[in-house]
């Protein structure tokens, strides 16, 4: 019972972060990811940087609702004998 608990706990947050994390971050790197004309950037980084950048933020915040779908998940598991 308590490990159920805990699951829901730990889900509830994780898809909190995720959100969070798509919200907050990964769209906004996303819209980063190629400037519009116009548009002053002041980094010198290249395009391969920024789509490794979009990669690794896209990636965790996928792993967040991941881990946070799975606890939820675990909720609906049957109890082992």
């Amino acid at each position: 019972m308590i490990h159920k608990v805990v699951s829901a706990i730990l889900g509830a947050l994780s898809l909190c972060a995720g959100m969070v994390a798509l919200v907050g971050y990964a769209f906004p790197a996303l819209q980063d990811l190629i400037p519009p004309a116009g548009r002053i950037v002041y980094r010198n980084d290249t395009l391969s940087q920024r789509v490794l950048a979009v990669l690794i933020i896209w990636s965790l915040t996928i792993a967040a609702f991941y881990m946070g779908f799975r606890f939820l998940r675990f909720l609906d598991s049957p109890r082992k004998q």
